[in-house]
């Protein structure tokens, strides 16, 4: 920026020259404050080399190779424990619980789960499924089916009916499989055994005793015989027997028949006829 220059005197005259003033100066104190940041900087990052350049070998000595927890879930205890080793772990805490879904013997979880990293050596433990839940079969014998249904599938478990050979009442429960007392999986079918009911007497009064017999032995009884004469049936010919027909009786018990052996009167010789006399 031009400026007069004065003479000396405090006044300007005609002989006063121009100067300019350079607007490129420095700040002595600004320069030593950034020099002095710059250096420490400087001091800073060097000394994070030094530390990184001692301790990173000593960290990455003493931190081992981790190894990857294996899949567990689904396998049988045997299988797990199998591949627990051949990951270098070893097998922690094994825990056993009722599963409705799960098979039995099968792992339901892992702890540590599956894919993560663990040091070499490191347990891990598993639950493992006992199945679904038990229920001891009831008592069922005496029962009608109705009933017997109905304590089943209480208990959580399925019937199945099948008929039976006994004297007992028709539709009663005489037997189960498994038996009462038996401990079996909810959801388990129980096959109960109900009684045919007792044997009916066929009517055989009036057949031949051979075919009363055969009549008889083929219902499931055993026949005794008895011979009367008081009747006048054919020779042969059953004319009672005990029980009655149409009656119930337990099966293999016994049925008594009579059979005639009535034997007609022998007919009555021809009188004589005279022979007629000669007169002489």
């Amino acid at each position: 920026v031009p400026f007069p220059v004065g003479n000396g005197n405090g006044t300007s005259g005609g002989g006063a020259t121009t100067g300019t003033l350079s607007a490129d100066y420095s700040d002595p104190e600004r320069d030593r404050r950034r020099a002095a940041w710059l250096w420490a900087l400087g001091a800073l990052i060097v000394a994070m080399v030094v530390a990184a350049a001692i301790m990173l070998p000593r960290l990455m000595e003493q931190a081992p190779d981790q190894v990857q927890v294996p899949s567990l879930v689904g396998l049988t205890e045997d299988e797990a424990r199998a591949a627990i080793g051949q990951a270098e772990l070893v097998v922690g805490d094994i825990e056993t619980r009722a599963d409705d879904v799960v098979p039995v013997d099968q792992v339901i979880s892992q702890n540590p789960d599956r894919d993560l990293y663990v040091d070499p050596g490191s347990a891990v433990d598993l639950v493992i499924s006992l199945g679904r839940p038990e229920v001891p079969v009831p008592y069922l014998i005496g029962m009608t089916r109705k009933e017997a249904r109905a304590t089943l599938e209480a208990e959580n478990l399925e019937v199945k009916f099948e008929e039976q050979e006994s004297d007992l009442a028709a539709g009663t429960v005489v037997d189960t499989n498994p038996g009462p007392g038996v401990s079996v999986e909810e959801g388990a079918t129980v096959t109960a055994y109900f009684s045919d009911g007792p044997e009916i007497v066929p009517p055989v009064v009036g057949l031949s005793e051979e075919e009363a017999t055969r009549r008889l032995e083929d219902a499931g009884f055993q026949v005794k015989v008895f011979t009367s004469s008081d009747t006048t049936e054919p020779a042969g010919t059953v004319i009672d027997q005990s029980p009655p027909a149409d009656d119930p009786a337990p099966l293999n018990s016994t049925v008594t028949i009579v059979v005639s052996n009535y034997e007609p009167p022998p007919e009555p010789e021809p009188t004589p006829t005279p022979s007629p006399s000669i007169s002489p």
